[in-house]
């Protein structure tokens, strides 16, 4: 896993959006492939947080394209995975 935090604000901000723009357009077209291969590349806590703010019907076809073992990782990355998860809940309960 890399090491980010010791970056500016400003440029993980703008990293985190980019990401954000690959994983939307990877979801749009329903790229499985595509979606795994940013996961792996830029890493569970940066896919967690480019997934942050997002519809649950976004969040829920991204981790769904994912397979269990990478989408756990998602789901537990601390301050981040935790909103998931609640967005998740949130959306089996009606």
């Amino acid at each position: 896993m890399q090491n980010f935090r010791h970056r500016p604000e400003s440029l993980l901000s703008h990293e985190i959006q980019a990401l954000q723009r690959a994983v939307l357009a990877a979801i749009r077209s329903h790229r499985p492939l595509v979606l795994r291969q940013l996961m792996q590349a830029q890493g569970a806590e940066r896919f967690a947080l480019s997934l942050q703010g997002q519809p649950r019907r976004v969040v829920e076809d991204a981790l769904s394209m994912l397979p269990p073992g990478e989408r756990c990782l998602i789901i537990e990355q601390p301050g981040h995975g935790s909103a998931l998860v609640c967005l998740l809940s949130a959306s089996h309960a009606h």
